[in-house]
């Protein structure tokens, strides 16, 4: 991969200004960095700024809703409250009164408007609605305005909070001192906030008997300030402006004087049990001069508590003013990291191109004149100069780019010279400059060794292309080409042609028995005396595996290529000797005669129909392919057309046959037949199309139809009194046992259908066994592992031997229906005993098939045979057409 991309790399222009951007972007990317932290700061600052602008807002906003508060409640209780008190006292009391409530109310709905918070607004409209209509009593309307000035206490929090995460994020220390103080110089207003509200409680129509809560209230406002200041004598900077001033509040006389009128008041009301009381009570005159005392003291605090207040919203407005400044000073150092960030990245991306382009100009340039000269070399112009100069290792290259290019310009005219065979001429004996030139010359010396052995190695691969590499005998694609050849030529001559296909018997069973090498070894020595019996002029060829062929021009006749082939076979058949052992081949050979116009595939497909033919009626056989054998064919490309079409439309049904038990002749499973609703022919037997589908794909496909089409009549019989419990026998074919899908379709089919895999007997000849033992035997493990029962059909008509029965699943034995029709005079069968013995030896179940009289179903039941089938107990029929029977309608002879 490497290697492949270096191969392919662009211009070293290209190279350079990939280079470049290279340098560019970790610059690119650091200046994002700083840009981006710049910009965060800067975001931070003015974050600070806008918070320092809602929380000076609210600040105002807290203090003005507490003088509406004050002047809302006592505007509303002034006629009851005044009406009740003695005249002097009332009129006392209502010089007090402070600010008229709808100028107070003006002052909070023009701060509400800036902090544009429309819930704050319509709680407090609320306040208002409920005071002003007489919904609530005085101290419940406190309550309500005390519920606006919460919330207000809670944003002023959030905004502190949201302020000195800004401040932090700022990265300036200033700024953050700034940020703390601003924060303890609210907390102390709040404060003053607070004891204006608890103020106002002692104030109101009640303050005459106050509640032991109003006093505690009071007093813990007080304990709130005390702290709040200490807290701001931390976080304040006494050099600053805000420092200075609340210094001055801190030894403000009046200040201390104010605390102290608190701390009197407080004990006033603790010791002349004015703040014990829990419920109002109506006034008393003998307490006049008390309460006209108490209200004296209480005005006089709240006017010096008024003037605090003012101080310390001084303190806080010069922190407000110095958090601007601090954060101003943050806006404009951001904005400097900004443009210095700028300018320090347009200088190095200046520098950067600057270099660039000097590295083109010194090396760029050379490298492309030498591309030019190497392009203009690939298209044959050899006549170009290059011009030495640059840095070193340019030069270098273009001085070898010259030498090469003279070198070139001379071994083309010496190749000139040797395509026009002008050995003499004196260019070959010329040397270029360097090394390459005496490389060239030596190339030239060889080159004519060279040419003719090249010649004979092409001779060699074409040969070795179109020849087996075991037998050394043309291959099937020379043995094509050679006939298609043929035919054109006894075309033009009128002549015949005749082609031996030759398939050798049992060859499987040499590789199986003795392995691979004995097999080679006698397809070497078939090949040599397949050569040795055919006639001069004839071409002997192998097509692959055991298959050869031979192609004989100029025959006479059919007669005179049946002569050929007998030779041919009596050549080949005589014993093989090989390591371990000896073997004597047989072949079967097909003959095919060209006439009309046949192609080479054509004529190769009649030979091996014939060979077909003659495998299928036995060994060491000979048969000719005629137009009986080609109309077969014909029949059977057809048959196998409809057949996919009866897949296609499900045109296939089952018959079944039941088997009974030999003893009670009670039904112990059935048999799944298939049978053909043939659209024109009606009911067409498995003896008419099974034998065609065997030869093709297609068996395998008709045996997934029947194990679909059992496990579906299976499902439909689960709950039959009488069949749920029988199992049903299915017939694999030998095809579709060595296909490696065996198991799959059986199981997909039980699942499909919910079958349990007990109720499946699949029935299996010992041919299909035979044909791969192991794959079979593999195939029926697994299927027998996951329930599914095996039977061995046909059994006794093969060649298996007991230790081959013994190692395979098998369930059932099926003694083949040709035994039991032997026993229609001599029901004393030995062979039939035998089978029953071996079966019950092996601890299987023993079935005998094609039982039709009851003299054969009583001498297999006395020769201990398990299970009877055959038309004496039942001919196949379709499922709706079977009915239940405990006993078959017999009685033993």
């Amino acid at each position: 991969m490497l290697l492949r991309f270096l191969r392919r790399l662009p211009s070293i222009t290209t190279l350079l200004g990939l280079f470049g951007v290279t340098l560019l972007i970790p610059l690119m990317a650091i200046a994002a960095i700083q840009w981006q932290r710049a910009e965060e700061r800067f975001d931070a600052a003015i974050e600070v700024q806008q918070r320092t602008e809602r929380l000076d807002t609210l600040i105002r906003l807290l203090a003005a809703v507490d003088d509406e508060t004050r002047s809302t409640i006592w505007t509303v209780g002034e006629n009851s409250f005044l009406s009740d008190l003695p005249p002097d006292v009332a009129e006392f009391l209502d010089a007090g009164s402070g600010t008229s409530m709808s100028e107070e109310q003006g002052r909070v709905d023009q701060l509400l408007r800036a902090i544009d918070d429309p819930e704050l607004a319509e709680r407090l409209d609320d306040a208002r609605e409920r005071t002003m209509s007489g919904d609530l009593a005085l101290s419940d309307s406190g309550v309500a305005f005390g519920a606006v000035v919460l919330d207000i206490e809670s944003e002023l929090e959030n905004e502190l909070t949201q302020l000195t995460e800004a401040a932090i994020a700022a990265g300036d220390d200033s700024t953050l001192r700034a940020a703390s103080a601003a924060e303890a110089a609210a907390a102390v207003q709040v404060t003053v906030a607070g004891q204006h509200d608890a103020w106002s409680l002692l104030r109101s129509a009640e303050y005459v008997q106050p509640q032991a809560t109003d006093v505690t209230n009071f007093m813990a406002s007080v304990e709130e300030f005390r702290d709040s200041a200490v807290a701001l004598d931390r976080a304040v900077d006494f050099d600053t402006q805000s420092g200075a001033l609340w210094l001055d509040f801190r030894s403000d006389n009046d200040v201390a004087s104010l605390f102290d009128t608190y701390d009197v008041l407080i004990e006033s009301f603790v010791l002349d049990g004015l703040g014990t009381n829990t419920e109002i009570v109506e006034i008393d005159d003998s307490q006049l001069p008390d309460l006209l005392l108490l209200a004296s003291d209480l005005n006089d605090a709240q006017s010096a508590a008024d003037s605090v207040n003012d101080q310390v919203a001084t303190v806080v407005d010069a922190t407000l003013v110095e958090l601007r400044s601090a954060s101003g000073v943050v806006i404009d150092d951001a904005q400097g990291d900004r443009n210095r960030t700028v300018l320090w990245l347009a200088a190095a991306v200046v520098a950067v191109i600057a270099g660039v382009l000097a590295l083109i100009a010194l090396v760029g340039r050379p490298m492309r004149a030498m591309a030019d000269a190497a392009e203009q070399l690939s298209v044959g112009q050899l006549n170009t100069h290059l011009t030495e100069h640059g840095p070193r290792e340019v030069r270098h290259s273009a001085r070898a780019i010259n030498q090469a290019l003279a070198s070139l310009r001379n071994t083309e005219a010496q190749a000139v010279a040797l395509a026009e065979e002008r050995l003499d001429d004196p260019v070959l004996q010329e040397r270029a400059v360097g090394g390459i030139g005496e490389s060239v010359q030596t190339a030239v010396e060889r080159l004519a060794r060279s040419l003719g052995e090249r010649e004979e190695f092409q001779q060699q691969l074409a040969h070795e292309a179109a020849h087996d590499g075991l037998t050394k005998l043309p291959n099937r694609t020379a043995v094509i080409k050679h006939l298609t050849a043929a035919i054109a030529r006894t075309r033009r001559s009128s002549s015949s042609l005749a082609i031996l296909y030759l398939d050798v018997d049992d060859f499987k069973l040499i590789n199986d028995a003795h392995g691979h090498h004995a097999g080679d070894a006698v397809l070497r020595s078939v090949a040599k005396r397949l050569v040795r019996s055919i006639r001069e002029g004839d071409l002997g060829g192998r097509l692959g595996g055991d298959e050869f062929v031979v192609v004989a021009e100029a025959v006479e006749n059919v007669d005179e290529a049946l002569e050929l082939a007998h030779r041919v076979a009596a050549e080949v058949s005589r014993p093989v000797q090989f390591d371990g052992g000896e073997f004597e081949p047989t072949v079967s050979i097909g003959v095919a005669v060209a006439d009309g116009d046949l192609t080479a595939d054509e004529l190769l497909r009649d030979a091996d129909l014939a060979v077909y033919r003659a495998k299928s009626l036995g060994k060491g056989r000979i048969d000719v392919c005629d137009e009986d054998l080609r109309g077969e064919v014909r029949e059977r490309e057809t048959l196998e057309k409809a057949l996919e079409r009866a897949l296609t439309n499900n045109e296939f049904i089952l018959h079944f046959q039941p088997s009974v038990d030999a003893q009670s002749h009670t039904v112990t499973s059935f048999e799944a037949l298939i049978r053909w609703h043939h659209p024109e022919r009606g009911v067409v037997g498995p003896m008419d199309f099974i034998p065609v589908a065997e030869r093709s794909n297609l068996i395998a496909k008709i045996d997934r139809w029947v194990l679909n089409a059992a496990a579906e009549q299976l499902a439909e019989w689960t709950d039959h009194p009488d069949f749920g419990d029988k199992p049903v026998a299915v017939n694999i074919s030998g095809r579709h046992l060595g296909s490696g899908t065996l198991t799959d379709d059986v199981l997909e089919a039980l699942r499909l259908h919910g079958v349990e895999p007990s109720r499946m007997l699949l029935e299996v000849t010992e041919t299909s066994l035979l044909a791969d033992l192991v794959t079979a035997a593999r195939e029926l493990t697994t299927l027998r592992e996951a329930g599914v029962k095996v039977a061995l059909d046909d059994f006794g008509t093969g060649y298996m031997s007991l230790s081959h029965l013994r190692t395979l699943p098998v369930d059932v034995l099926k003694i083949d229906q040709t035994f039991v029709a032997e026993m229609a005079e001599n029901t004393d069968h030995p062979l039939v005993r035998l089978i029953i013995d071996t079966g019950h030896l092996l601890g299987v179940c023993v079935t005998a098939e094609g039982v039709e009289t009851p003299l054969q179903a009583d001498a297999l039941t006395d020769m201990g045979v398990d299970s009877l089938q055959g038309y004496l107990f039942g001919r196949p029929a379709e499922s709706e057409m079977i009915e239940p029977k405990s006993q078959a309608n017999t009685t033993k002879a």
